[in-house]
């Protein structure tokens, strides 16, 4: 995929919806640069004025480990919750540590502005939001199938419970989980186990097959969808789905070896180190997300907490740190001790993302 380069504010305001995945407000959203490309886009809820210090702390080093090469700020408030004194801690604080701070934006009621525009790049006064249409790299976000929803409060519906899929799912899982043991017992042999993975894995594999030819997933039967939720019982078989689906997250050494060879055999090539290496990869995780929403939806709450905490690996892996947040709130919910969501959860609101360079 080429690089999206964003050359102007009101190019990075026409985007930054669908860099986030919904249209954001009443928040300030930090966009850190590598020059004129992208990196960590963080989106904070505005705090009421006594609380922005604290914000302030907990968001800073989570920037400054992005090592950005400058940092764009964009309040959207309204006119009872202003963003400024968020916006211009904030700026204060990365200007402090040596980061510089290109624009401050404010956006509130179609309309946004410049607050403190030093190299004249940006209108005096108050302008209308760009239109998505007039932007080029909007039409390399929808190349890549990624559209905003509406709100951030959308992407908890996106993985909500379907009472009918899950209803479904919920039927069949008894049978399921009596034949598929979550670590396959004490008399399991090595053999039967390995031979127990490779079956299920292949049932993944039909679910993460994104190409044209893979099967559309709302044809999933209730049974085999029962089965893939009951298959992250086994709690090497889920670490070693993450460990393929999102390089970095996790060595393959630590990995049982046949395992290994199970997911290789079934799941294929593992995607690149990051989403955006290129625009296959780039497709391929937006297509898996949305699967894996899926599945994240037909599961009943008994059985919901692996499946979400799957998908936030997978979010968090491209850095879209909203969506991991949602499922991993939807995962603590269902299962509040469920300790790999506890660990990811911490790793996002550190702004810790995986490191492909260390697997």
């Amino acid at each position: 995929m080429d690089t999206i380069r964003l050359r102007a504010p009101a190019e990075m305001l026409a985007t930054l919806p669908y860099q986030l995945g919904f249209h954001p407000r009443d928040a300030l959203v930090v966009v850190t640069m590598r020059g004129t490309r992208v990196g960590l886009v963080a989106r904070v809820d505005l705090p009421p004025e006594e609380h922005v210090a604290g914000v302030v702390s907990a968001l800073l080093p989570g920037v400054l480990r992005e090592d950005p090469s400058s940092v764009l700020l964009v309040g959207y408030d309204r006119k009872d919750l202003p963003c400024r004194p968020l916006v211009e801690a904030v700026a204060g604080a990365l200007r402090a540590e040596g980061v510089p701070v290109h624009h401050c934006l404010v956006v509130r009621d179609g309309r946004w502005s410049a607050l403190h525009c030093r190299d004249g790049c940006c209108p005096a006064g108050e302008m209308p939001l760009p239109r998505p249409e007039d932007s080029p790299a909007v039409a390399q976000f929808v190349g890549l199938e990624v559209g905003p929803l509406p709100a951030r409060e959308s992407l908890a519906e996106s993985l909500a419970p379907d009472p009918r899929l899950s209803g479904a799912v919920a039927r069949a899982l008894p049978a399921v989980r009596e034949r598929w043991p979550a670590a396959g017992g004490p008399r399991e042999h090595a053999h039967q186990r390995s031979v127990r993975r490779l079956t299920v894995l292949s049932r993944w594999s039909a679910l993460c097959d994104t190409s044209i030819s893979g099967a559309p997933v709302d044809r999933t039967a209730p049974e085999d969808a029962a089965l893939l939720l009951a298959s992250l019982r086994d709690v090497a078989l889920r670490d070693g789905l993450i460990a393929w689906l999102c390089p970095g997250t996790l060595p393959l050494e630590a990995l049982d070896e046949d395992l290994v060879d199970a997911l290789a055999s079934t799941l294929g090539a593992r995607p690149g180190p990051t989403p955006g290496h290129s625009r296959a990869d780039a497709i391929h995780h937006r297509r898996l997300i949305s699967r894996l929403s899926w599945l994240c939806r037909a599961a009943p709450g008994d059985c919901a907490a692996p499946v979400l905490t799957v998908l936030a690996g997978v979010a968090w892996s491209g850095g879209d740190g909203a969506l991991a947040g949602t499922a991993l709130e939807r995962a603590l919910a269902a299962e509040p001790g469920y300790r790999l969501a506890l660990l990811l959860e911490r790793m996002v609101a550190l702004a810790i993302r995986p490191d492909s360079t260390r697997c």
